[in-house]
């Protein structure tokens, strides 16, 4: 039986991009339907309607909003996601192994490994890699297109020099209905994956599939405390004068002043409460043979 696959593009894509990618779909033995889009919304109600008019298979073809939006759309229900990463981070694509080159990914997301994946929520939305408040959100937002194309993941790191020096701001830390820490931060960290872009591994002993959600806040104040905080939460797993770690599968962060916040490098308006919690094993994406 021919499987049926829809794939959901990034409006953003070259046109080299769409024919090259189009060429080895169509030499498959496969049944595509092909949907350019702009926005996430829609790309989630389409990945939601190809799963339930009977898609194989969903294949996000773009950056991490992109592999977001049409998780989101596939999510609960019996249809495969694949993954043709596109983008700049690429953080679920590369946290599970899934390569780079487009007929590699393309061979992996018409494959038969399918694992199984917890999914986050942060105030109902899904995330399947990370989600952060304040200087991690205003990088995500504030980082141009433009910038990434021209430097890659070094757009995000040149953009995080600049915010350095924003100010803290106030927020107490629940997990699993316990208060964990109420302080000054500079960005309050929940993850899924454990891969950041440049390869950094904030939460090495999680597991996409665990169950719960590990936090990472970072206290200091000065650009160079940050920096050093920043260093010893990417080297180490241990707690630090600056840093506080914890898992559960449920983190509220109740804010003093509305704050910005980002899921999977998709910035979100400020907010007073993000209430995030786990969803268990909710996501079936295809991977290579040999995955993380």
């Amino acid at each position: 039986m021919t499987r049926a696959v829809t794939v959901i593009a990034n409006d953003s894509l070259t046109d080299e991009q769409v024919e090259e990618a189009k060429s080895i779909l169509d030499k498959a033995s496969v049944s595509v339907e092909w949907e350019t889009t702009t926005e996430s919304e829609s790309r989630s109600r389409i990945a939601a309607e190809a799963a339930e008019q009977g898609a194989d298979v969903v294949i996000a073809f773009g950056g991490d909003g992109t592999v977001r939006a049409c998780a989101e759309g596939v999510t609960g229900s019996d249809t495969l996601l694949g993954v043709i990463p596109a983008g700049t981070g690429n953080l679920l694509a590369r946290n599970l192994g899934i390569p780079s080159d487009l007929e590699d990914s393309i061979t992996v997301a018409l494959g038969e490994r399918v694992r199984r994946l917890d999914t986050g929520r942060a105030n109902g939305e899904l995330f399947a890699v990370i989600a952060g408040v304040g200087f991690d959100a205003e990088v995500m937002a504030n980082t141009e297109n433009a910038a990434k194309d021209r430097v890659g993941s070094l757009a995000y790191f040149m953009q995080g020099a600049r915010h350095l020096r924003d100010p803290s701001f106030e927020a107490k830390i629940t997990v699993a209905g316990a208060d964990v820490a109420n302080g000054d931060w500079a960005t309050i960290l929940v993850g899924n994956l454990s891969q950041l872009q440049g390869g950094v591994e904030l939460f090495p002993d999680s597991s996409p599939d665990d169950g719960v959600l590990d936090v990472l806040g970072i206290s200091a104040d000065t650009p160079l405390e940050r920096l050093a905080a920043g260093l010893e939460a990417a080297l180490g797993d241990g707690m630090g004068e600056h840093l506080i770690r914890a898992s559960g599968t449920e983190v509220t962060l109740e804010l003093a002043t509305p704050t910005r916040y980002e899921i999977d490098g998709d910035d979100r308006s400020p907010a007073s409460v993000v209430h995030f919690e786990v969803r268990p094993r909710s996501l079936d994406i295809l991977v290579p043979d040999v995955s993380p």
